[in-house]
């Protein structure tokens, strides 16, 4: 049940809080601690087409902090979370009812509801503006039984700069409905494969099954893109390098053949 919930503090009706999502893959070393940054930078958070005659839902930054930046990620390895950060992107509170008729009852018509958007941009290690990453959950709160509600990352609303999307899909099953709990197998969660700088990440958003929305966030690095950069083709050689790679094999060949008729 919501419980102590109500003690967020509520934010008024049309709020957008800033708090900070992009991403430029650094590739640096800390001198003093040795830690490689792989990608830092900015995003947005704002709701829309909440249930008519009710309260908007605060959304709380108290999970990812803005900047931000991810660390030690490995072509391959595991998903990491944030610097300073146990995975939490922020919390959903679903306020006071306000509606009567959706307050209090024993039937799905007691739901409110509202799309929460979160819009990502993407830096490179010099400042300069990658792309731009839009994905939207819906959020659901039941005002009956238990009061309990969900959150969904729909996987058809993820939109973004030309070649900064790669795909995106659902893992691991399809969202809980409210007041499931945490699955046995962990929550489901939409992947987004994104094209940074010519290095492929995954942007992993997690759906939240209870009454204390907490949708988490998680990075994994893939590896190397084949098409370059956002999406561009690979560069291929001129005609002149290839001719100057060529000349450079045959000396080199040539200098083994004089060596070793030298040491016959």
């Amino acid at each position: 049940m919501r419980g102590l919930k109500r003690a967020v503090p509520i934010w008024s009706r049309g709020c957008s809080a800033a708090v900070g999502v992009g991403f430029a893959s650094l590739l640096g070393i800390s001198a003093a601690n040795a830690v490689v940054v792989d990608f830092t930078g900015t995003f947005t958070d704002n709701y829309s087409h909440v249930t008519a005659g009710d309260n908007a839902p605060a959304i709380v930054n108290n999970g990812l902090a803005s900047p931000f930046s991810v660390d030690n990620l490995v072509a391959g390895g595991p998903a990491g979370t944030a610097q300073n950060n146990n995975g939490l992107l922020f919390t959903v509170d679903p306020a006071g009812c306000l509606n009567a008729s959706h307050c209090n009852g024993t039937s799905s018509n007691y739901t409110e509801t509202a799309d929460i958007t979160v819009n990502f941009s993407f830096y490179s290690p010099t400042n300069v503006l990658l792309g731009t990453l839009s994905d939207t959950a819906l959020a659901t709160f039941r005002y009956w039984t238990y009061q309990d509600d969900n959150f969904c990352w729909l996987d058809n609303s993820v939109s973004g700069s030309a070649g900064l999307v790669v795909s995106h899909q659902l893992v691991n099953g399809t969202c809980g409905g409210p007041g499931t709990g945490t699955p046995k197998n962990g929550f489901a969660y939409e992947q987004i494969e994104v094209n940074l700088g010519g290095i492929l990440y995954y942007v992993d958003l997690y759906d939240w099954n209870d009454w204390d929305e907490q949708p988490n966030i998680k990075f994994q690095e893939i590896g190397a893109s084949q098409t370059g950069g956002q999406g561009g083709p690979t560069p291929i050689p001129e005609p002149l390098t290839l001719s100057l790679f060529g000349a450079s094999l045959a000396g080199a060949a040539a200098l083994r053949r004089r060596r070793a008729s030298r040491d016959r």
